[in-house]
């Protein structure tokens, strides 16, 4: 049985990459650990908070952010194991995948724009480079238009 890391990060909650994992999973048993890695927060916002109001925004923030993946994976009756942490992305979801013995880290691109998929693609670059095991990104596949398609749809009205 393979362990897989799923990493969560952007507006999607990971959904492709779960759809992805749930395809596995209807082939072979696969131990599914689901991580959402928090930025902390600073300054201003501390100040005026305290610890446990902290913590629960931390906890909500993430466990809002897994939802939608652990929806796609209980549908296929994977079962999945949640985890949230807060601090830096890249060493957060390398130190978790070493301690869980992860077999593999399966992230997501998802539908973002130029700017967005520049910056993931930092993010995917540093968790490569720290991740103990192979690391899949999965990029959701969008239906190729015709040439001229485009406009015509936006003449359309």
């Amino acid at each position: 049985m393979r362990t897989i890391l799923l990493a969560i990060d952007g507006a999607d909650g990971g959904a492709v990459a779960a759809r992805h994992l749930a395809e596995e999973a209807r082939r072979e048993r696969l131990t599914i650990h689901l991580v959402k890695v928090q930025p902390p927060l600073r300054g201003y916002a501390c100040q005026h908070l305290d610890g446990r109001a902290v913590r629960e925004h931390y906890c909500a923030e993430g466990r809002s952010a897994l939802a939608p993946a652990r929806a796609i994976l209980a549908e296929t009756g994977a079962d999945a194991t949640a985890h949230v942490h807060v601090g830096e992305e890249a060493g957060t979801i390398a130190a978790l995948a070493r301690r869980l013995g992860a077999d593999q880290i399966v992230m997501a691109e998802g539908d973002v724009g130029w700017l967005d998929r520049l910056m993931f693609r930092r993010f995917a670059a540093r968790v490569i480079r720290r991740a103990p095991v192979p690391v899949l990104v999965v990029k959701e596949r969008r239906r190729r238009a015709r040439r001229g398609e485009f406009w015509r749809l936006a003449l359309s009205r």
